[in-house]
């Protein structure tokens, strides 16, 4: 799966407040394909590693390596 735009890594999952995933936070492999900012941001075009995936309500979650990510918002998608 790539990355379409700029989804964030998040932990608000599932009804959990979590808070959204820190740069720093990311594995190294994570690390050399987010944005170097305080929070984790992917870089358009990133191939990531799905181990599963979480849908709920209009929301797909996929997990990867470094956490959670959103593929789709509300209808809006984030991966391909």
């Amino acid at each position: 799966m790539t990355s379409a735009s700029k989804p964030e890594f998040k932990f608000k999952f599932i009804g959990a407040n979590y808070d959204k995933k820190l740069y720093k936070d990311l594995t190294p492999d994570g690390k050399n394909h987010a944005y170097k900012q305080y929070y984790a941001v992917l870089k358009k075009g990133t191939r990531v590693t799905c181990q599963s995936v979480y849908v709920k309500d209009n929301e797909v979650w996929l997990k990867i390596p470094s956490g959670f990510v959103c593929a789709i918002y509300h209808g809006k998608e984030y991966i391909k």
